[in-house]
């Protein structure tokens, strides 16, 4: 009974002291450390991987494989893939991408902006410079900057030119083609020969000798031979035609039409009044009018005269007037 009794009493004051732990401990005052030093800390995972650290040399971070992803020190902020290829970095040198074979694709830095190809090929390039755009060969193709917009071709020869002052177009040897400006519309051949403008002076055209053969403005149309000399022209006051010596042949206004020989002898001319006709020796042979037809023989021509008068420099008009 008494082995009983203090088994009872030793139980009892275990259940009181147990009793008495929460109540001191509701009683003590919460302690909160003021500072926390450490070398470095780590963060894991539910599995126990390491996921995270970071010390006095930077930050990293891993996947759930084990994988390293991103780190950040001072050498700038870098990221991998799930195969631990860096594919792209941030540093004091600027920024950098590489593709899943470490290929370097694109840089951006206080140089500009470069991109590359699959085969390590700059292909485009934009900085204080321009812009610039490159083929699979590496060769220049395009270039934009504040001289212009440049085009060439394959073989890196010049072939377009763009800027303010109009367009420029060149052939594959490099050779000015055509010209888009102010100033209006120009165009050589291969041998840099001017053949055709179009500027306020009106439209011009030229052959391969680079003679003028061609010529239209407000004034009207001029058309001159492969000697430079001029054959035709149409305008306001009208047609006129001359032959290889400049013969004035043929001319039509609204006064008529004249017609001459190449010895300049007049031997027609049409107008609102009928038609008058000449021999070579200027004598009047015919004519057909209101009063119906008339002809003359060689010997017994009538009465008539010629009258060739200037309405301006250059062009001529003859009209016959016949009288009994």
């Amino acid at each position: 009974e008494q082995d009983n009794r203090r088994l009872k009493l030793t139980v009892g004051a275990l259940l009181l002291v147990l009793a008495a732990v929460p109540l001191i401990g509701a009683v003590m005052p919460e302690q909160i450390p003021e500072l926390i030093q450490a070398r470095r800390f780590e963060m894991i995972d539910e599995n126990g991987t390491l996921r995270a650290a970071m010390d006095d040399e930077g930050f990293w971070y891993w996947d759930e494989n084990g994988n390293g992803r991103a780190e950040m020190h001072n050498d700038g902020i870098s990221y991998y893939d799930e195969n631990g290829q860096e594919r792209a970095r941030m540093s004091s040198d600027g920024f950098a991408h590489w593709d899943e074979d470490d290929n370097i694709r694109a840089e951006m830095d206080y140089d500009g902006f470069f991109s590359y190809d699959e085969n390590g090929i700059n292909r485009i390039a934009m900085h204080n410079d321009g812009i610039i755009y490159s083929d699979e060969d590496d060769n220049i193709r395009a270039e934009m900057s504040a001289d212009g917009f440049l085009y060439r071709d394959e073989n890196e020869t010049l072939r377009a030119w763009m800027d303010y002052d109009g367009f420029l177009s060149y052939d594959e040897n490099e050779n000015i083609r055509a010209e888009v400006g102010e100033s209006g519309f120009l165009y050589w051949d291969e041998n840099g020969t001017a053949r055709a403008e179009m500027a306020e002076r009106g439209f011009l055209y030229w052959d391969e000798n680079g003679t003028p053969r061609a010529w239209m403005d407000y004034d009207g149309f001029f058309s001159y031979d492969e000697n430079g000399t001029p054959r035709a022209s149409m305008s306001a006051d009208g047609f006129l035609y001359r032959d290889e010596d400049e013969i004035l042949r043929a001319s039509m206004d609204d006064e008529g039409f004249a017609y001459w020989d190449e010895n300049d002898t007049l031997r027609a001319w049409i107008d609102y009044d009928g038609f008058w006709y000449y021999d070579e020796n200027g004598d009047l042979r015919a004519t057909m009018d209101d009063d119906g037809f008339n002809s003359y023989e060689e010997d017994e021509p009538p009465q008539h005269r010629l009258i060739r008068r200037e309405r301006q420099p250059g062009l001529e008009c003859a009209r016959a007037l016949t009288s009994s």
